[in-house]
């Protein structure tokens, strides 16, 4: 999954794209789809949204896809976007229980 967000992010014009992960053997891969910058949240005590503001000179990133679904790692994806807001987190919620909904009724949604 997170190859095809490289992938999909490149294709669609992105001029910096971050990926981060505690595996550094995924940085030569994730350059390889078109990945300019990579994080490794090891490396320092900082929190992933910190990290990424940072690297985009404290405003954050346009766009932010969290590819694992862990709770924790949905929060620091949105709060390493340019602004988080009560809308925002209210999308989020609607499309974690659309999800949640369509498994449970049995339609096949990835």
């Amino acid at each position: 999954m997170v190859l095809q967000a490289i992938s999909g992010a490149k294709s669609m014009g992105a001029s910096k794209i971050i990926g981060i992960d505690k595996n550094e053997k995924k940085r030569e891969k994730g350059e390889a789809f078109g990945m300019t910058q990579f994080i490794n949240p090891g490396d320092s005590a900082k929190s992933v949204s910190e990290l990424v503001k940072e690297v985009t000179g404290g405003m954050g990133v346009d766009y932010s896809f969290e590819c694992t679904g862990i709770p924790p790692l949905l929060s620091q994806s949105l709060e390493a976007t340019k602004m988080v807001s009560f809308t925002s987190w209210n999308y989020l919620f609607t499309i974690v229980i659309l999800h949640i909904l369509l498994c449970f009724f049995g339609f096949p949604y990835p």
